[in-house]
């Protein structure tokens, strides 16, 4: 839908004859649903990566060859990975269109969300080392279950995330058990976390605090954890005068609006070093998203076409 837009934004201008000096880009693997990395696309543009990952590092999910391989497979250049910013090359700014990936639009009755800031977020995993015993034969004063200081992480990081407050989250999406049998205590199990928010020391905070929680937990009843970082993007603040010519041009539409930040990761915050950026969002039913179920308004993301149409006229 963001492309889509984008293209609308593009269409508009040439049929009302505004020749406003326009460029669409569209970034590949936003989502990482191919090779497990975020936001893929738009870090080998903002020089993110290193040639050894995109070789090496960052692999295709479904038959794990590397992205260089499929890159060259379907008849790029991937040697020539490092030009790709030059697409940034002479841009005054930057307006991404997506759907909020919450119910926050939905929930308040706006149609329209001006994003001023993106939440950065740490990606890491926990793995508790205990002792693989048989789930019946073993008395509970005698076990190393490392289920038990998962449990009690998990609950922390609630706790950690909710005392850090201003929008600062945190996640348990991924659990691996091995081995992962109904009558066997774990000998190890790994656990994702996704720590996110607006400020900077306060999500990193949450990042070490529950990584050291794990380790002392774990300590405690006799286990080890380790705790490793997979990615780490930092929170963005987006440009003040294109979010202020985007709020304007809100006011104008006379729909109803609001400013707000995004809780999930963007493009943008990779473009946002290189050029003034900001967003607008259009409500998801229900909060939806990666899902084929995810469902939003033609209708809104016209609307969202008309504000950012009229906010890039106003800053010519």
């Amino acid at each position: 839908m963001g492309v889509v837009t984008a293209l609308e934004v593009c269409r508009l201008n040439k049929e009302l004859g505004l020749d406003l000096p326009l460029q669409l880009i569209s970034f590949l693997e936003e989502e990482g649903s191919g090779f497990g990395q975020m936001l893929l696309g738009s870090r080998i543009m903002a020089q993110r990566v290193t040639e050894e990952e995109l070789k090496e590092g960052f692999r295709a999910l479904d038959d794990g060859r590397s992205f260089w391989e499929h890159a060259e497979a379907a008849g790029y250049e991937p040697g020539r990975w490092r030009e790709s910013l030059r697409i940034l090359d002479g841009l005054a700014g930057w307006i991404e269109m997506h759907i909020e990936q919450a119910r926050v639009l939905q929930d308040s009755g706006n149609r329209i969300g001006i994003v001023n800031g993106i939440a950065g977020y740490v990606h890491a995993d926990v793995v508790v080392h205990g002792r693989a015993d048989h789930a019946g034969a073993t008395p509970m004063d005698f076990r190393l279950d490392p289920g038990t200081v998962v449990a009690e992480c998990i609950l922390e990081l609630e706790r950690l995330a909710h005392s850090a407050g201003k929008g600062t989250v945190g996640t348990v999406g991924e659990i691996e058990v091995h081995p992962s049998i109904i009558n066997a205590i774990p000998e190890r199990v790994r656990f994702s976390l996704d720590i996110r928010g607006i400020d900077e020391d306060l999500f990193r905070a949450v990042a070490v605090d529950i990584a050291a929680f794990a380790e002392s937990t774990a300590a405690k009843r006799g286990m080890t954890a380790e705790y490793e970082e997979r990615q780490a993007l930092p929170s963005t603040r987006l440009d003040d005068r294109i979010v202020d010519a985007l709020t304007a041009a809100a006011e104008v539409a006379g729909e109803p609006f609001t400013v707000m930040h995004s809780g999930a990761a963007h493009d943008t915050m990779c473009v946002a070093d290189h050029v003034p950026c900001a967003m607008v969002f259009v409500p998801c039913k229900d909060g939806v998203s990666h899902s084929p179920l995810e469902d939003a308004s033609p209708a809104d993301a016209g609307l969202a076409a008309e504000i950012i149409l009229n906010a890039i006229a106003s800053l010519q």
